[in-house]
């Protein structure tokens, strides 16, 4: 387990979408003040976000295991449910109108989601825009369960889904589970991400990880610099309604002190910072900056085996 940091340049924009488990110094610049993005027109509020990463490893939501590629998906996909932007682990809907209780039928848990109507999914290279209905989250989660085409599939041994209508889902485990083991299951997160089936179908799973599409608030829109820099551009028809920001420019920067450097010569608005007590000294002498730590990082789960010696005897 550990803490981690980001630091914040003081600004009175509103912020958008970033993951509360990334470890990473955030610094969001001063656009207030008239700067704007390299080659970007200037009434544009791009973030400029900097990565310690060769680049993206791959945009496929069901297969991003790093937190840098994780960094990107999140701000492209949703999940039924998503984590409160800054008091995980708590989850509200989020594709979902509201979180379900389970119902035990035949001996089996079942959870009927209800879905938001009019969520859109991203245009894509071979797709326009079209509604997600309870099609795109079945494929999503037998997508997700799917060992060949998931990196996440051992979580969603025993669970079937089924669909009841055009906006309505039904999951069901052979065996019932908690709401702590079921709700990361179905939220912005790893296997809990939900695709566009058309896009995917139409593109097929390599390009669609060269080209992600989604309903997040953000759409992927294209490489630069040799693949070091990824642009993401506002969903201007996002549910929730159309970002504060124009949009997002990931660069990739493996060598900390090049991020660092760069940062300092406001080129870039957010980096992964470092867990070093001199860095955290030296970026709090500058004026426009403010740290922020929060944590826990990471959490790691134990499950103990109470009928076996000697942890049988309380």
């Amino acid at each position: 387990m550990g803490r981690s940091s980001r630091a914040i340049r003081k600004r009175p924009e509103a912020r958008r979408r970033f993951a509360a488990w990334l470890s990473l110094a955030l610094v969001l610049s001063a656009l207030a003040q008239g700067r704007a993005a390299d080659a970007v027109a200037s009434d544009q509020k791009i973030l400029r976000f900097g990565i310690d990463a060769t680049g993206l490893g791959t945009g496929d939501p069901h297969r991003a295991a790093s937190r840098n590629d994780r960094a990107v998906v999140d701000m492209i996909f949703n999940g039924l449910l998503r984590y409160k932007p800054g008091r995980a682990p708590s989850v509200e809907p989020d594709l979902a109108e509201n979180i379900p209780s389970p119902d035990l039928v035949d001996g089996k848990q079942v959870w009927i989601f209800r879905l938001r109507r009019g969520v859109m999914c991203h245009s894509g290279p071979m797709t326009a825009a079209y509604e997600l209905t309870a099609d795109d989250v079945i494929y999503s989660l037998r997508r997700s369960a799917d060992p060949e085409r998931s990196a996440y599939a051992g979580e969603y041994s025993g669970m079937s889904v089924a669909r009841v209508d055009d906006y309505t889902v039904k999951l069901v485990f052979e065996k019932p589970i908690s709401s702590i083991l079921f709700f990361p299951k179905v939220a912005d997160y790893a296997g809990g991400f939900v695709v566009c089936a058309k896009a995917v179908r139409a593109m097929g799973d390599q390009a669609f990880a060269a080209h992600p599409v989604g309903t997040g608030p953000f759409m992927f829109d294209g490489r630069e610099a040799g693949g070091r820099r990824v642009r993401l551009t506002a969903h201007k028809a996002y549910f929730r309604g159309s970002p504060s920001l124009d949009g997002v420019h990931v660069s990739y920067l493996p060598n900390f002190d090049a991020r660092d450097s760069t940062l300092r010569q406001r080129k870039l608005d957010v980096i992964f910072g470092s867990e070093k007590p001199g860095w955290f000294a030296s970026i709090r002498e500058q004026k426009d900056l403010q740290v922020d730590v929060f944590g826990v990082g990471q959490v790691i789960t134990i499950h103990l085996n109470t009928k076996q010696r000697p942890l049988n005897d309380v």
